[in-house]
């Protein structure tokens, strides 16, 4: 068995189809899709042509992207991931997109750094979540989790946060499938090896402040 694991990653969660495939001895492997609304017409014919069939064997984990995004495509990916890893018996790790993207612009850092990740929902509202990123280390550390939120509330969450996060934004779809690779992986390194039925997709209610 690989040390560092074989893992097959899908990312549906945007309007981009992501999949990625590390740990092999060629070097990590990735492609998109732009399938928009057709996610669910396409997925399982663009899965077939990045993944052949003889190769599943060869598989220590999958790892999909929960969520925020897309209700459909998220709940899309999730649905074929679990069904996935049930039948192969694998680990199944669910990764969310904004720690995905934390992750991915942490590469580009010289120094840790607090980063407050956010995309835009719909009616003024956002998903925005806060992490503690270290371009020397694998993982992050989540100071506020995934939230749908006002963006006015967002806001104002941010210029009161004692840690003065740094707001970006969400990079783009391959950095995306990326960070889901990279943390995926370094659980499944720390010996995490989580069940399917553990992996649910991120809808979310809108934040409120505790009372």
């Amino acid at each position: 068995m690989n040390k560092t694991g074989q893992g097959l990653i899908l990312s549906t969660a945007g309007p981009e189809l992501g999949l990625g495939l590390i740990g092999t001895q060629g070097g990590p492997q990735w492609q998109s899709w732009d399938l928009g609304r057709e996610m669910a017409v396409y997925l399982h014919s663009c899965l077939a042509e990045f993944f052949p069939n003889q190769a599943w064997g060869e598989l220590d984990f999958i790892a999909v992207c929960r969520g925020p995004g897309s209700f459909t495509g998220t709940r899309l990916g999730v649905v074929t991931a679990r069904t996935l890893a049930q039948q192969l018996q694998l680990p199944l790790f669910g990764i969310s997109t904004l720690a995905a993207g934390a992750w991915s612009i942490g590469q580009s850092l010289t120094e840790p750094l607090t980063l407050a990740i956010d995309f835009p929902a719909q009616r003024d509202h956002v998903y925005g979540a806060i992490f503690q990123v270290d371009p020397n280390r694998s993982e992050i550390k989540t100071v506020q989790e995934d939230m749908l939120i006002t963006t006015g509330a967002w806001e104002e969450l941010l210029s009161q946060s004692p840690l003065k996060p740094k707001r970006v934004p969400l990079p783009n779809s391959l950095a995306v499938t990326q960070g889901i690779a990279a943390l995926a992986q370094a659980r499944y390194v720390a010996g995490e090896r989580p069940d399917w039925q553990t992996v649910i997709p991120f809808y979310g209610e809108t934040w409120k402040p505790k009372p």
